[in-house]
């Protein structure tokens, strides 16, 4: 809940907003589990939708950010018995940086308004900064696999979560707005790449 309305950004084509409450889901799911990454995923995120004022999403987040939650955990407790080895870890942390480089700087580059604890503000966004956005974001996965290269195992189960995160709102989107719904595809992909290199930081020092 609380991930979800810190930071928002708007997107008129499908009336959703970008956030980065995958960070809360998949944290809840790491550390409680299934059953707890349902809850938070599923409930959690669609009082945060009832909260910011987009009400007629959160039965469309309560099924799909709860199988969210409930994917992350389940994956996470199984993946975790797999031995990863380091070059895995590399491979994944490679991989979320160049999507948070690529995406952001093909989706996200010029003014957006962003609202922060319900204040807004108009940023610039520019190529240089998801550059630096990618670095960090490299750095933070590489350092946690290479700590732990079972973080891997989190990476995986993280993403598959998201993936049914994005096919889910872009199927009720389609059916709601039409094409309108591919635009918010890269939005939510990136939360996703977001809200895991977050919620491995945090892993990588609880554990």
């Amino acid at each position: 809940f609380i991930s979800t309305i810190v930071i928002s950004i708007y997107i008129p084509a499908t009336r959703g907003f970008f956030n980065i409450g995958e960070f809360g889901v998949y944290i809840a799911a790491l550390t409680g589990g299934p059953i707890v990454g349902l809850i938070a995923g599923g409930f959690g995120s669609a009082l945060a939708d009832i909260f910011l004022g987009y009400e007629y999403y959160a039965p469309i987040t309560l099924i799909v950010k709860g199988l969210e939650g409930l994917i992350v955990g389940y994956l996470a407790s199984k993946l975790v018995r797999i031995r990863f080895n380091r070059w895995m870890g590399i491979t994944a942390s490679l991989a979320v940086a160049a999507l948070a480089i690529t995406i952001g700087s093909a989706y996200y580059i010029g003014e957006a308004e962003v609202t922060i604890l319900n204040i807004s503000y108009v940023i610039s966004l520019s190529t240089i900064i998801w550059l630096v956005v990618g670095i960090v974001m490299l750095s933070v996965t590489f350092y946690s696999t290479m700590k732990k290269p079972s973080m891997t195992a989190y990476i995986v189960a993280m993403f598959i979560g998201g993936t049914e995160m994005i096919l889910g709102y872009f199927t009720a989107q389609y059916i709601i707005f039409g094409a309108a719904a591919f635009v918010e595809l890269f939005y939510n992909l990136f939360q996703v790449i977001i809200g895991m290199a977050l919620a491995i930081t945090v892993i990588s020092y609880i554990e």
